[in-house]
Formats: C-alpha cells, sequence, structure tokens
C-alpha cells in the first residue's frame, strides 16, 4: 500500500505541475493579446485574426478568443441595427 500511495502522489503531483504549466502558458497569451492592443491606436477583426491564428494552432485548448467591435452607447441602437 505504501508503494501504491507513492505511485498516486507522484502522479498527481505531474497532473498539477502539467495544469500549472498549462495554465501559465494561456495566461501568457491574454498578456500577449493584451499587450497588442495597448500597443495598437486600433485593432480591426483582419489585424486580431492575423495575430491569434498562429495562437489557436499553437494552442488547441485556447477556443474562446474573439475580437469584437468597441461600440459606444451613443451608437449602439444604429449599430443594432445594423446587425
Amino acid at each position: 500500500i505504501k508503494q501504491q500511495q507513492l505511485i498516486f502522489q507522484q502522479i498527481a503531483k505531474d497532473v498539477a505541475n502539467n495544469f500549472d504549466i498549462k495554465i501559465h502558458t494561456y495566461l501568457d497569451t491574454l498578456d500577449s493579446i493584451k499587450s497588442f492592443f495597448n500597443a495598437s491606436v486600433s485593432v480591426e477583426s483582419e489585424e486580431f485574426e492575423e495575430f491569434i491564428y498562429p495562437v489557436l494552432h499553437k494552442h488547441p485548448g485556447t477556443l474562446g478568443f474573439s475580437w469584437n467591435q468597441r461600440v459606444k452607447h451613443s451608437d449602439r441602437r444604429n449599430f443594432e441595427h445594423s446587425m
């Protein structure tokens, strides 16, 4: 039983380490996106797609990045009608 506990503990430690590495990789990706936006006056959909394309292929677990147009409240009604 002692040997089984040691094996279990090692497997659990490996899983936790792998999880930690993946989480930090995804957080680094978010920081890169933030830097991309901060370094730009404006980011258009096509620019964002070009930037994010390699990220999505390098990290297949990444599913939720999208470019969304910023709309001022005063422009909201016109924007919604254009959809």
